[in-house]
């Protein structure tokens, strides 16, 4: 299971051809700086979700509170009482893959069935739902603005502008 940001450009070499540019070149450029950093945008807001418990999330309300005979049972392993975080690996355990100029994949390398079964949308009759691989408004707001802003300073070098995340 993993996050995959991908982008395409159609009619690519046919703008190129009318423009008179080596857009293709240059695009690919841009694609793996944005592709790259989406990544990193994906991978702070997992860490978000891990250190507040899932709060933010917009299609789900936070995380449910772990029940009492859990904290206790975590609490003689030395772990966390928040939900998800046991040994650290599973909120620590994020990676990203990109293939310049197609995609970017965002997985956890310590991604377990417990891990899969909280994130994906699978029927429930006690363990609760507990989303950690899920963007918000803003997130993809600041991706789509990394695209616009590499692909304009990709075209218009010299002219460069900057993308302010919020």
């Amino acid at each position: 299971m993993a996050f995959l940001v991908q982008f395409s450009l159609q009619g690519e070499k046919q703008l190129a051809r009318f423009l008179g540019l080596e857009l293709p070149r240059k695009i690919k450029i841009a694609k793996g700086n944005f592709l790259k950093r989406s990544g990193d945008i994906v991978i702070n807001r997992s860490k978000h979700l891990f250190s507040t418990s899932g709060s933010g999330i917009e299609t789900a309300p936070p995380w449910a509170k772990l029940a009492p005979a859990t904290v206790r049972s975590k609490a003689k392993k030395g772990f966390s009482s928040k939900p998800l975080i046991g040994s650290g690996k599973l909120s620590s355990g994020m990676t990203k893959k990109v293939v310049t100029g197609k995609n970017v994949t965002v997985t956890n390398k310590f991604m377990n069935q417990y891990g899969k079964y909280h994130q994906s949308n699978a029927p429930r009759r006690k363990i609760p739902r507990r989303a950690f691989l899920e963007l918000d408004n803003r997130s993809r707001t600041n991706i789509i603005r990394l695209i616009q802003t590499d692909i304009h300073n990709a075209l218009n070098p010299g002219r460069s502008t900057t993308t302010s995340l919020k």
